[in-house]
């Protein structure tokens, strides 16, 4: 569950100071998107663990199958023992003549046995933990699409932030240019005597506060491209080359859907997050079952077939190895069982309860999570739409005062002064809307992610 919050935090709080700027440049969305899902390592990392956890569930089954242990020895025997003999006298016989009772050892030996061992009952701790196994291959799978949607959400933030910050930072030339301007005339008003030094080192100020911004958004710029290279795997990618620029009216759109239908939307078993909490949580029942079926005194019962060869032929290759009555076979049916190992047992099954029930909390927890985290966004989506209608009228306002200034500027009753702080004034305004412009996205893109709604 903590790795969700991470997700979600991580994209609500997505920089928003990207520097890098929209063109006519080869890589648009799609492109990019595309150079994503093949050189990801996000991705390419959750595809090799779903790798792994198919191969885990063909493990699991296996256990069905019998196992077939083959072992197969040589030996050359250096010093093998000699004949043995013995004078027919000496057993009593009418004649001297020495009769051999072994022939000796042969300096060859070989040792063969092949072991067959089948599962016969096992009170449902192989089909358990089978099923455990699938569970658990099913969340992998869901990692993997859940990773691409969260990869996809915030590449669409990343660039929607970024053909804002052009923006921004157009704007923001302007007002350096406009900034540089008011120092020049108050330097000469205060050499004039017509302003406090005070009210010159305010004027100074405020332009060097420009020079700090424009600092910071080219330090962010470099941090940025360097993490879009790193998630793309486009190592030469520049700013001339992404050519992007947000859906703004799909934004609006968003806002209009059916609130009610979008959290049923995000809160639904189809979303992926919450598919992989539900299959992590029947993984845990399983686990559960298979604890409770190796508690004491409930034996698992295997069959087991043994054929075994020792003597000096090679079998199967020499001719009359089988003549020597070196071969066995065995049918054994026998069963296994713990009788105490304090308490062990018992602590398992408390383990697998437990765990079943803290997949019943997390799942919970993710879903009391998504419904904060939309409501959340809804409110911010709200808040950002209504801030943009505002500014829209008070740059209507704005630009109306710039003029009248001109015109009065013309006639002698304002001066170039007044022109330039209404025309900051309207610069900020042109600010402050494009921050809510990206902070409408921001909110859009983690919305649609929640939801799985498409379209934006």
């Amino acid at each position: 569950m903590s790795m969700k919050k991470t997700v979600l935090t991580s994209i609500l709080c997505l920089t928003l100071l990207l520097p890098l700027a929209a063109g006519d440049g080869s890589y648009g969305y799609s492109e990019l998107k595309s150079s994503l899902k093949a050189n990801s390592t996000s991705l390419q990392s959750a595809v090799e663990t779903v790798k792994q956890a198919k191969l885990d569930t063909k493990d699991a089954k296996a256990n069905y199958h019998p196992t077939i242990d083959l072992t197969v020895s040589g030996s050359y025997i250096i010093n093998p023992i000699g004949p043995i003999t013995v004078n027919a006298s000496e057993l009593g016989l009418p004649y001297n003549q020495y009769i051999t009772l072994y022939d000796g050892m042969e300096s060859t030996l070989y040792q063969t046995q092949l072991s067959i061992q089948q599962p016969i009952f096992t009170w449902g701790k192989i089909s358990n933990a089978v099923k455990a196994y699938e569970e658990i291959e099913a969340v992998r799978g869901l990692q993997l699409t859940d990773t691409e949607n969260q990869l996809d959400a915030e590449l669409k933030t990343r660039l929607a932030a970024m053909y804002y910050m052009d923006e921004m930072i157009g704007l923001l030339s302007e007002q350096k240019a406009y900034a540089e301007r008011l120092v020049e005339l108050a330097t000469s008003a205060f050499e004039q005597g017509m302003m406090l030094e005070q009210d010159l080192l305010e004027t100074r100020i405020e332009a060097l506060q420009l020079d700090v911004t424009i600092s910071e958004i080219n330090a962010q710029y470099a941090s940025n491209l360097t993490s879009l290279r790193t998630m793309t795997g486009l190592l030469d990618l520049k700013k001339e080359d992404i050519s992007f620029t947000p859906d703004e009216e799909a934004f609006r759109r968003l806002a209009e859907q059916d609130r009610n239908v979008l959290m049923k939307s995000a809160t639904s078993q189809s979303q992926p997050t919450l598919q992989m909490l539900s299959h992590m949580q029947s993984a845990m029942e399983y686990s559960e079952k298979v604890s409770r079926a190796s508690v004491y005194w409930k034996p698992d019962f295997a069959l087991q077939v043994t054929a075994s060869y020792g003597g000096s032929r090679l079998p199967l290759v020499e001719t009359d190895w089988y003549r020597q009555n070196d071969y066995n076979g065995m049918i054994t049916v026998a069963f296994k069982t713990t009788l105490w190992d304090g308490g062990k047992a018992l602590n398992g099954i408390k383990r697998a309860e437990s765990n079943t029930q803290s997949a019943v909390i997390s799942r919970d927890e993710a879903v009391n999570t998504i419904i904060t985290t939309l409501t959340e966004q809804f409110s911010a989506m709200d808040m950002a739409i209504s801030k943009i209608a505002y500014l829209d009228l008070k740059e209507e306002t704005l630009i109306s005062k710039v003029s009248q200034k001109e015109t009065l500027q013309q006639y002698g009753s304002a001066s170039e002064s007044d022109v330039l702080q209404a025309k900051i004034e309207l610069n900020t305004c042109r600010l402050e809307r494009i921050q809510e412009k990206m902070k409408l996205s921001q909110a859009a893109y983690l919305i649609e992610y929640l939801s799985s709604h498409r379209g934006i």
